[in-house]
């Protein structure tokens, strides 16, 4: 694959995709373990509902989410 999964720009290198969607991922990942140290244990299902429910939340990160979402949907 050689473009986003989400907005079809190029992708970088290792990933599924762009710069910002990846950076997007990162952030969200980051964030999952820090919540998770501080609060115990979490979900990380859960947690994606809480920042796509979450006022504020990015449109990038929430792109991010739904397409985790539809990926692990079973």
């Amino acid at each position: 694959m050689t473009s986003c999964i989400i907005c079809g720009r190029p992708i970088q290198e290792e990933h599924r995709f762009c710069r910002y969607h990846q950076n997007a991922y990162e952030e969200l990942r980051k964030m999952f373990d820090r919540w998770e140290k501080a609060y115990g244990s979490m979900q990380w299902h859960d947690y994606l509902e809480g920042v796509l429910k979450a006022e504020g939340t990015g449109i990038w990160v929430a792109e991010v989410i739904e397409a985790i979402k539809k990926e692990y949907v079973p």
